[in-house]
């Protein structure tokens, strides 16, 4: 049995980066002229894929945008949607003295964060403004609702979206996920090595400040009357966990 234990995976997180060509991976804040390898860019004029469902919608042209163009609404409770397969996506635009203060982002129906995206830096276009890399492969909506009030300095803006539909390679191996709460609380979570690679993921996301404050684990056991049981776990909770890797088929 292989055993690590993480601490502070954020810094296995950071020694990657520098490893990792940036279109092969691209963190939080990182600007994107095109889409990493693997991925699929979707432009904001792409009536298709995004839905503006609520609100008064803008298109603005300006050169430094993707295809020179975004999609903005200044209206209070304004809102965007997508849904797309696969595991992965990116959303695209910038920081800035006009945009909003309180972007809402959900995932499948669940409230994740809500965003600060108003700030007086200089802006960099094509930035990665919120991503998830470590869902599981099926069918996902995302959702974007501006709370502050109505105005022309308080914008929620779609640049572009990416999107990672390859399905995951199936791994035999397993481990024990065993977490420490800040609480004292001990739970151990018995997961196969691409959930565990997810979960890592998940967590260094989180500790940058682009990734979601929490990870699901389905509970495919003992489910008795329940369409589906699943944990939430909380990252700002954890103290530490451990990953206790084996083989199944020689255990």
């Amino acid at each position: 049995m292989r055993k690590s234990k993480f601490v502070m995976v954020s810094m296995v997180f950071l020694l990657v980066i520098l490893v990792i060509p940036m279109q092969a991976f691209a963190a939080g804040g990182d600007i994107l002229t095109n889409p990493a390898n693997g991925w699929t860019r979707y432009d904001d004029r792409d009536n298709n894929f995004f839905n503006y469902s609520s609100g008064t919608w803008h298109q603005e042209s300006y050169t430094p945008y993707y295809n020179g163009t975004n999609s903005n609404s200044g209206s209070q409770n304004a809102t965007v949607s997508f849904t797309f397969t696969g595991t992965a996506f990116r959303i695209l635009d910038f920081t800035g003295s006009n945009r909003s203060s309180q972007v809402q982002y959900s995932l499948d129906g669940n409230v994740i964060q809500t965003y600060n995206w108003h700030t007086s830096t200089y802006p960099n276009y094509q930035t990665v403004l919120i991503e998830e890399e470590s869902l599981p492969f099926g069918t996902h909506t995302v959702t974007l609702k501006k709370l502050d009030a109505t105005g022309s300095t308080a914008l929620l803006v779609i640049d572009a979206v990416d999107i990672k539909n390859i399905p995951p390679v199936e791994s035999t191996g397993r481990a024990l996920l065993e977490i420490t709460y800040v609480s004292g609380l001990q739970q151990e979570y018995d997961l196969s090595e691409a959930e565990i690679t997810a979960f890592i993921n998940a967590y260094n996301a989180h500790a940058v400040g682009t990734g979601s404050v929490l990870f699901i684990v389905e509970k495919n056991f003992n489910k008795g009357p329940f369409n589906s049981r699943k944990n939430y776990i909380v990252f700002d909770k954890i103290e530490t966990f451990e990953v206790n890797e084996y083989d199944p088929v020689t255990q």
